[in-house]
C-alpha cells in the first residue's frame, strides 16, 4: 500500500481520490497559469510548482498534517458519489448494468 501520491495533471489523481489518501500534483505550466481553474478536481490535492520554489515544505505538510483532507473528502463525494467503501464496486456495477440495459432497450425500440 501507499501513503500518498505524487502525480502530474492526469486521470491518475482522480483514480487515487477513491483511496482518501493525500496526493500532490506537479504543475509544470507557466507561473502565471492557474491549473485549478482548468482542473478543479486538483483542489483536492497539493499543488507543487517547481518553477516557484522548493516543494519540500508542501510535501512535508501533506504527509504530517494533511490540511486538505476535508476538501479531498468533499470532492471525493462530489466526483465519485457518496457510497460506503465496501459497497462502491457494487454501486459501480449496478450503474453499468442499468446503462447497458437501457441501451439494449433503446436498440429494440429503434
Amino acid at each position: 500500500t501507499v501513503d500518498a501520491l505524487v502525480t502530474d495533471v492526469s486521470s491518475v489523481a482522480a483514480d487515487f481520490l477513491f483511496s482518501g489518501k493525500p496526493f500532490a500534483v506537479v504543475d509544470v505550466g507557466e507561473p502565471e497559469d492557474d491549473p485549478l481553474q482548468e482542473y478543479p478536481m486538483m483542489r483536492a490535492g497539493y499543488l507543487l510548482r517547481p518553477r516557484l520554489g522548493d516543494p519540500t515544505p508542501v510535501l512535508a505538510d501533506m504527509l504530517r498534517h494533511d490540511p486538505m483532507a476535508q476538501v479531498r473528502q468533499q470532492l471525493r463525494t462530489y466526483y465519485l458519489g457518496d457510497f460506503p467503501v465496501e459497497h462502491y464496486a457494487e454501486a459501480f456495477l449496478d450503474q453499468v448494468r442499468a446503462t447497458v440495459a437501457e441501451g439494449a432497450a433503446r436498440r429494440q425500440l429503434a
